[in-house]
Formats: structure tokens, C-alpha cells, sequence
């Protein structure tokens, strides 16, 4: 089994794009699929991300999680920079690393 991690700090990350080139790409065989989304806006509103980024999605694979990067500070709820938003990628890629539970993941982000 392989995750997939997708990464995004959009409002609108056009993850359409995301799950059906990787439906192309596998032929319609989710069978040994996970997809781990992390999700900056989630740890705002999250059913509200879950409608947009989970739910239409399920058409291919109830393997579907999503969450918001772990807590930092440079960004998010728990931030302690006082100026504004840093950019962390790296901190969404171990939110990844650490909730993955296959064997391998690749990881793909959109970031504004």
C-alpha cells in the first residue's frame, strides 16, 4: 500500500486536478490507495474543508484523510511570531511522515 500526501495552504486548491490525473494515472484501481490531505485552512473550519477537499472524492476511495499541518511557530492557531503567516512546508511534510502508516509515501503540494 502507498499513501498519497497532498499538500495545500489554498483557499481553492483545485485537488480536482489532483485526484483525477491520479485516477488516470491508475487506471480506476484505488485498491491500495491512501490519500493523506494536509490542509492549512482545515484547522479553521474544518467540515467546511472536508465538503470541499474529502467528500466528492470518496467516489474513488473511502481512503481518504484530512488534517491540518501539526502545530508550529510560524503559522496556524498555535503561532507565536507576532507579524504574520510564515511560510512552513516542511512542517506539512512531517504532519505527512508522521501520520503515514503504508509502507512508502509520495508527497505533492500546492502552495500559494
Amino acid at each position: 500500500m502507498i499513501t498519497f500526501a497532498y499538500f495545500t495552504c489554498r483557499k481553492d486548491p483545485k485537488i480536482e486536478w489532483f485526484f483525477n490525473s491520479l485516477n488516470r494515472e491508475l487506471n480506476g484501481d484505488w485498491s491500495n490507495i491512501k490519500v493523506l490531505i494536509i490542509d492549512y485552512h482545515s484547522q479553521y473550519n474544518f467540515e467546511e474543508r472536508e465538503q470541499l477537499l474529502v467528500l466528492p472524492y470518496r467516489k474513488f476511495t473511502e481512503n481518504i484523510f484530512l488534517t491540518h499541518p501539526k502545530p508550529t511557530a510560524w503559522q496556524g492557531k498555535w503561532k507565536t511570531t507576532t507579524q504574520h503567516e510564515y511560510f512552513a512546508a516542511s512542517n506539512a511534510r512531517n504532519t505527512a511522515f508522521l501520520l503515514c502508516d503504508t509502507e512508502y509515501i509520495y508527497v505533492s503540494m500546492t502552495y500559494q
